[in-house]
């Protein structure tokens, strides 16, 4: 993977017709850095692009992305009928270290997927695979989220100058899903 602060920092010089040092750039997810008490824990990392390379560039060592869970627990999206999974005899339960922290770095693509994911492993205190959840039995407080680009709405490029969502909206999603379901409420850092 190229650096991508190096990637962002060769466009803002061409466009700004000044050098811009990669060093000098800094990108929505850089502070994360800073959240070493989660690096050597299991993390979801959330987004799209190369999310578990980006995540362990910052640090993070044991590393799940969404696509991983979709691969290791078919059966948990099942949302987009052509994806669903209805075959389970040949289902063989992964080892799988539950999860301890989830890391938000933007929204992903397919959201229906990745909200029942996402809500699949809070309900079940980061191990999706275990079926072990039973009603009014939500661990609280619950994982640790951490939270890149919370902003609602972005503004598109032309010729499209219409708003479209951002992170924040697939957040705030993810906090009426999680309320609705637990009646408590979602936090994040």
């Amino acid at each position: 993977m190229r650096n991508m602060r190096a990637e962002k920092a060769q466009r803002l010089s061409e466009y700004l017709d000044i050098s811009v040092l990669p060093s000098q750039v800094v990108m929505a997810h850089s502070p994360l850095r800073m959240f070493v008490d989660l690096h050597e824990k299991h993390v979801l990392v959330v987004g799209q692009g190369p999310v578990k390379q980006i995540a362990r560039t910052l640090g993070f060592k044991k590393v799940t992305s969404v696509d991983d869970l979709r691969e290791m627990f078919p059966f948990l999206d099942c949302g987009d009928f052509s994806r669903r999974k209805t075959d389970f005899s040949k289902y063989v339960k992964p080892a799988f270290d539950p999860l301890q922290a989830i890391i938000l770095l933007g929204e992903p693509v397919r959201w229906e997927g990745a909200l029942q994911i996402l809500s699949d492993v809070l309900l079940t205190n980061g191990d999706p695979g275990s079926l072990s959840y039973k009603r009014g039995t939500l661990p609280f407080p619950h994982l640790p989220i951490i939270a890149c680009n919370v902003d609602l709405v972005w503004m598109a490029e032309k010729p499209l100058p219409l708003p479209r969502f951002g992170h924040g909206m697939f957040l705030h999603c993810l906090e009426t899903i999680f309320e609705k379901q637990t009646g408590k409420e979602l936090h994040y850092r």
